[in-house]
């Protein structure tokens, strides 16, 4: 086995690729270990995993060997990294293992060896996922389920989370068929029986304590659910004449989601009332649109009410009332509109805000495949964004196989609405390992941070301590709780990467290195209420396009695409009129998606390089690597990476033969 993890990369020459889903990506995960013999046996359909002493020492050098390649590279893009420590690392790791090495060739026993070679092996990890980017201004959210009994266990809370390198919360408003705010006497709504204080006010004011912003996360279209408690407290209980009813006539459905029917001109109106009076009441940094979309599984398919009938005739004058019958005429006409209804309530509550509160945010958490949203759930977010609706996506994408979907998020929202992917934390698969990697990737796919869900799962997973000894090391501020010092601080990062990375390693020449520092220092002091100086801004990137290297001037490209990402959506504030009257001049545009990082091939590559399908042991995807790839309920492929860990070997270890039936 010489490599571990990956996606859609070619097949090694006179090799194959082990692949499994289910049971087989488990038992995968746990046994196969980097430095394995694999023998596949094409009579029986069987292959066997061996390990030594002898497999260790391979695996070892691999990883090792890695490393070096990795930092040129990111060398070559002048990605910003401590490159001094990170190559003196390189050389203790190295050194550490010799001497392991050399100990159980003199006569060492092979646990004492195992052990050794776990601590170089942590070692190399760190290295590795610390050759990244680690952004000054960035989100760093986490989604919270309040469970705290009092607003001073809520300081603590949100104070433990800000330890753990948490700069936003995005706390949960409906819980147990209530919400966790004060709300008027004839309100449809009732604060949570479980809770005796102001919950969001609790959340509020810990997190503005500590410098972090606090999101309203609200579930928009589920409003109950008939076997929680407290049901009769809910709109679904109170309102059931408002909610959306499946093929079967009925709002039930397996997750026991009553889920308002959009098309409801009343129902929608009242929630948006609803939602104007937290706005008007609470001084929230964001409100966010979750559940913002109609429920949908493959059995299941939701919007068949009279309200719903009636706007879809007005509108297409079919003159039937529509079936669940995917090969109607119909059928993309229903879909559309369905589509719309969700979409309107989105602008509903963007106009509300607009008028209201113009300064808070809003963001919406969305299926993470862009065809799964259109076709299953009837949630159009790319128009939301296109339209400049919301200010900040979240994208769930729980598990792995959405780089695609997220670049292509980001490409949309552009300068105008900030991709903020949702980790799932809470996933079994999932580790601290894996967040971490998932991060750097998300870095690369151009989004402007993560968010967590969630919390608890956060904290008891201490993901923290490993990003924040990685992508997390720079402590990061948050674009909208003081957007002129955050367009400072990405200015900063940019002069720092000229400083330190781009003149050092030959990206531009030093007295293009001091043209442009001095630039950046004008442009921070004419920073005012999310604003540069129109014609020094023109001058910088007149500078920019410039510089010679490529590789140096897209680095500096994105770092000033970041800064001015935060004036466009913190002051919806259109690009182009950054620069007052002036107009740049005509050229390639900015791709927001940087160049493909270290070891990350772009798809084009992959497609180009791989091998014939045949060569493969399993036929599903293909990488120079045990690659575990399940496949998602909704049919979206997923590759769970591998933790490379070397495990304690038993004195006396001796050669380990298992066997994988392969399905």
């Amino acid at each position: 086995m010489v490599s571990l993890g990956g996606n859609n990369s070619p097949i090694p020459k006179n090799g194959y690729v082990v692949s499994g889903h289910g049971a087989s990506l488990d038992w995968l995960q746990t046994n196969v270990l980097l430095g394995m013999m694999a023998k596949y046996d094409t009579a029986t359909k069987t292959i066997t995993f061996s390990y030594n002493a002898e497999s260790l020492e391979r695996g070892m050098d691999v990883i090792l060997k890695d490393l070096e390649p990795l930092l040129a590279e990111a060398k070559e893009n002048f990605l910003y990294v401590q490159y001094d420590v990170l190559e003196a690392a390189i050389k203790e790791a190295r050194q550490l293992f010799d001497t392991a090495l050399a100990a159980y060739k003199a006569g060492g026993t092979d646990y004492e060896f195992a052990v050794e070679c776990k601590a170089v092996t942590d070692k190399a990890d760190l290295i590795r996922n610390s050759i990244s980017e680690s952004y000054t201004v960035q989100y760093r959210a986490a989604w919270v389920r309040p469970s705290q009994a009092n607003a001073r266990e809520v300081e603590a809370y949100v104070k433990q989370l800000y330890d753990a390198g948490i700069n936003t919360v995005c706390v949960e408003g409906n819980f147990n068929n209530g919400v966790i705010m004060n709300t008027p006497a004839d309100c449809l709504f009732q604060r949570n029986k479980t809770f005796n204080y102001d919950v969001l006010q609790a959340y509020i004011d810990a997190c503005h304590k500590y410098g972090m912003e606090c999101h309203l996360w609200m579930a928009i279209m589920e409003v109950g659910h008939s076997k929680g408690n407290y049901y009769s407290d809910c709109i679904a209980y109170k309102k059931p004449e408002w909610l959306s009813l499946s093929q079967n006539g009925t709002p039930d459905n397996p997750d026991d989601f009553m889920m308002i029917d959009p098309a409801n001109d009343e129902a929608r109106e009242y929630l948006v009332s609803f939602y104007e009076y937290i706005i008007r009441n609470y001084d929230i940094d964001c409100f966010e649109l979750d559940y913002i979309r109609y429920y949908s599984r493959a059995e299941l398919d939701f919007g068949y009410t009279e309200a719903a009938f009636k706007k879809f005739e007005d509108q297409y004058h079919y003159g039937v009332t529509p079936t669940y019958d995917t090969s109607a005429a119909y059928w993309e006409d229903w879909k559309k509109f369905r589509m719309s209804q969700v979409t309107e309530m989105v602008k509903a509550v963007r106009e509300m805000v607009d008028r209201v509160r113009p300064e808070v945010l809003i963001s919406a958490d969305v299926v993470a495949t862009v065809n799964g949203a259109t076709e299953y759930n009837y949630q159009d977010y790319l128009t939301w964004m296109e339209n400049d609706w919301i200010d900040i996506l979240h994208p769930m994408a729980y598990g792995d196989g959405f780089g695609d979907d997220i670049r292509q998020q980001v490409k949309i929202g552009g300068d105008q609405c900030m991709v903020v992917t949702g980790l799932g934390v809470f996933m079994a698969s999932l580790g601290a390992e894996e967040m971490v990697r998932q991060c750097i990737e998300d870095n690369l796919y151009g989004a402007y941070g993560d968010c967590f869900f969630e919390g608890s799962a956060y904290l008891k997973d201490k993901t923290g301590p490993a990003l924040l000894d990685t992508v997390y090391r720079n402590p990061a501020i948050t674009p909208y709780r003081d957007p002129d010092l955050a367009i400072k601080t990405a200015l900063d990062y940019m002069k720092g990467r000229i400083n330190d990375v781009l003149v050092p390693f030959g990206g531009i020449t030093s007295q293009e290195g001091e043209s442009l520092a001095g630039m950046i220092d004008g442009l921070k002091e004419s920073v005012a209420e999310g604003k540069m100086d129109g014609e020094m801004l023109k001058d910088f990137h007149l500078a920019i396009k410039k510089i010679s290297n490529k590789k140096a001037k897209e680095a500096l490209e994105s770092d000033l695409y970041r800064a001015e990402q935060i004036t466009c959506v913190m002051y919806k504030v259109d690009q182009n009129k950054l620069y007052g009257e002036l107009s740049l001049p005509e050229g390639e545009p900015f791709d927001p998606n940087p160049a493909p990082g270290p070891g990350e091939e772009s798809k084009e590559e992959e497609e180009e390089s791989s091998q014939p399908e045949e060569e493969s042991s399993e036929a599903e995807s293909t990488t120079e690597s045990t690659l575990v790839e399940p496949i998602d309920d909704d049919g979206s492929s997923t590759t769970l990476i591998i933790v490379i860990c070397v495990v304690v070997i038993l004195a006396g270890i001796g050669l380990i033969v298992v066997f994988l039936r392969k399905k």
